[in-house]
């Protein structure tokens, strides 16, 4: 061994003294990494101790073997290929990944780095190779890639788009996903700065939107909604995180950004929101969206004074047409008809459907007089339409309530002075507008009121109310199994008070708890056949009103009514409806938990009507849900109506609870019902409601 580094050393500078020979021999015994001195024939003349602890074998072992001997079968060519083009002068050095074998047959990966000690003729003295042991190096590099490749599966097969940037802001990886969304052939944006790629812009507006600038820290976070612009492409609304990778020392290497397109989320949201916030029938505003726009008006008079007024419409002698016509004519009528009306408002005016015959508008910058003039040119305008349908020819009136608008007033009270004003119009001839105010209302308003509550007294006094019921069938058979219960109230000259009027008159006046526990004690007596009985297998439901929930009057009654009848536990339920429930949730949830700890059953009634929160829905112990026939009207041409009749069919399943389509009114409805797995409808496709004893079965 001696020799050879003798030889090494002087072959590697000539006239090199003593002190060189010995550091050359020093630094070659203790390098860290394998050192070798190989003759030009390939055999071994000098190696160190960590070449011999790589190899596993001893000093003398390797000097009587050639470099062939350990090397692996299969990287031998390679191996040999390369000193070959050394020794001929065709390289001057080369590096080499390669296998050694050890003496325990195991292989041992090695990084080989070699050059060449030629003498002063030129001719090769021998090879200086240099072995490191990469064995954990590769390792750690085939499970880093495993890893990385892992990585990009998953970020290739999940739905947002994932781009990943170095510190500067430029593209390292883009997923499928970010490809298509950005429109960016494949791997043609890695390398390229973000802001070339994207162009974000604020939702509802054009300002863009840049995630990463000069003023943003390296370590900003960032979440938000924007609009994506595209080149020749629709934009697209996207839902976008930026956050920052760090280093152990925590610095910034770089950063991820996830889009999530929510173009078609937004899109069902706005048309959620615009049906339940709109009619159906006619497209205006319902009550929902007219209450939300007098609230939105209020706040805003407040702050600047506007003037403002509103109108309280109710048709006169509409419900002629749906009798005698039937209601597909009265929707048709009420189509025309607000088309008529739309016309003599300005552009500026506010436009609602309240519910059946009412509507209200809303006059922006407008005083109590020319209120009343516009009143009076609607008034004009419906006297004068016309509307023929199978050689029938129907005129109808209109009167209206003026209101001035106030922002001391609330919601309610606003509606109620313009649906009093109304009502003191139709008391005093039909046909005619009414502004309110307390020395024209006073008297009118208190005797109509007076008028109403009487006879609502006396109706109960001397038993004029009546039940109507309407049937709630089985979608798959037809066949009928339970009915809803429907208050009705005959005047004394025959004819009927409306259903929504006996109830704010109640309402007003304290009778509502009364009429609830009456309507309640008329279902036990059906179930229990006093007078003869529904089929054993219907169940019936009876409408509660959110002031009863609560109260320990109605509670009493059913008590007394109930008891622990198990059948008519079973039997009975209970609607109540959504558009009353969001008043009060905590008062909601524990009037129908009140409910409920009778035994008996809990429905949601024109689900979708008030916009309900589906988080404070999985929060009410509701065993049910109907839905609004707003949500089912038209429904094989209603593409929202129909997604939403889906949505709330998938909710009620995943929630384990039933539900109940409402005002299904023909075959192809019936069908897309069934179709969404919905099991009960009710509507005028199966039944019209009629008097209860009509469907009695007599002993």
């Amino acid at each position: 061994m001696k020799e050879g580094l003798q030889r090494a050393a002087g072959g590697l500078r000539s006239g090199a003294g003593a002190d060189d020979a010995a550091l050359f021999r020093l630094t070659f015994d203790e390098a860290p990494i394998g050192m070798a001195l190989v003759s030009p024939e390939g055999r071994w003349l000098e190696v160190n101790d960590a070449l011999c602890a790589i190899l596993g074998y001893s000093r003398d072992e390797l000097l009587s073997r050639g470099f062939e001997d350990v090397t692996h079968p299969d990287d031998l060519p390679a191996s040999a290929e390369q000193a070959r083009r050394l020794l001929a002068g065709e390289i001057s050095h080369y590096r080499l990944a390669k296998r050694y074998v050890r003496k325990d047959g195991r292989a041992v990966h090695a990084q080989l780095d070699v050059s060449l000690v030629r003498d002063g003729a030129g001719e090769p003295l021998y090879l200086i190779g240099q072995i490191q042991d990469i064995s954990e190096r590769l390792r750690l590099h085939q499970a880093l890639q495993a890893e990385k490749a892992r990585l990009e599966v998953a970020l290739s097969s999940i739905n947002d788009a994932v781009l990943i940037l170095d510190g500067d802001g430029a593209v390292e990886f883009a997923n499928p996903v970010a490809e298509r969304l950005l429109r960016m052939p494949s791997a043609a944006g890695i390398g390229c700065a973000l802001g070339e790629l994207l162009d974000l812009r604020e939702e509802d507006g054009e300002q863009p939107i840049r995630l990463l600038s000069a003023d943003r820290g390296p370590s900003s976070f960032l979440q938000g909604s924007a609009r994506l612009c595209r080149p020749d492409s629709p934009p697209l609304v996207v839902e976008y995180v930026l956050a920052p990778l760090r280093q152990a020392d925590g610095e910034t290497a770089g950063y991820t950004l996830t889009l999530h397109d929510v173009t078609q989320a937004r899109a069902l949201t706005r048309a959620f929101e615009h049906q339940a916030t709109h009619d159906a029938l006619t497209g205006l505003l319902n009550r929902v969206g007219f209450e939300r726009q007098v609230e939105s008006l209020r706040f805003r008079s407040a702050r600047h004074g506007d003037a403002w007024c509103l109108l309280y419409l109710d048709l006169d002698r509409f419900k002629v047409v749906n009798d005698t016509a039937g209601h597909a004519v009265g929707d048709d009528l009420l189509r025309a008809l607000t088309i008529r009306m739309r016309s003599v408002l300005r552009a500026t005016d506010t436009f609602a459907r309240l519910g059946g015959d009412e509507f209200g508008v809303i006059l922006m910058d407008c005083s109590i007089d020319d209120a009343e003039k516009i009143a009076n040119k609607l008034i004009d305008a419906v006297d004068a339409f016309r509307f023929r349908r199978d050689g029938a020819l129907f005129q109808l009136g209109l009167s209206i309530g003026v209101a001035a608008g106030s922002p001391t007033a609330s919601v309610a009270d606003l509606l109620r002075m313009a649906d009093t004003a109304c009502y003191v119009a139709k008391r005093t001839g039909r046909n005619r507008a009414c502004v309110y105010s307390d020395s024209v209302i006073a008297g009118v308003a208190a005797s109509a009121e007076f008028d109403a509550l009487h006879e609502l007294q006396r109706a109960i006094d001397e038993d004029r109310l009546c039940v109507y019921a309407q049937k709630i069938v089985d979608v798959g058979t037809g066949r009928p199994v339970g009915a809803e219960l429907l208050l009705r109230m005959a005047l004394p000259d025959g004819e009927a008070m409306l259903p929504e009027r006996v109830l704010k008159v109640a309402e007003r006046h304290d009778l509502i708890t009364r009429l609830d526990g009456w309507m309640l004690a008329r279902a036990v007596r059906l179930i229990r056949g006093a007078a003869g009985a529904l089929p054993p297998e219907w169940f019936l439901t009876v409408n509660v009103s959110g002031l009863s929930m609560s109260d320990p009057r109605f509670h009493r009654v059913i008590a007394e009514q109930i008891g622990a009848d198990r059948m008519l536990r079973d039997r009975i339920c209970f609607e109540i409806t959504e558009s009353a429930a969001p008043s009060n949730w905590a008062n909601t949830r524990q009037g129908i938990d009140l409910l409920r700890s009778h035994g008996l059953r809990v429905l949601i009634d024109d689900f979708g009507s008030g916009y309900m929160s589906f988080d404070y829905l999985r929060d009410l112990h509701v065993d049910g849900l109907k839905i609004a026939n707003d949500f089912t009207r038209n429904l094989p041409h209603d593409p929202i109506n129909e997604t939403v009749v889906s949505l709330v069919a998938r909710l009620s399943q995943c929630l384990k609870i039933s539900a109940i389509a409402e005002g299904v009114e023909n075959e192809a409805g019936r069908r897309l019902i069934a179709e969404k797995g919905i099991g009960m409808a009710q509507g005028f496709h199966f039944h019209r409601p009629e008097p209860i004893e009509h469907l009695l079965l007599r002993p």
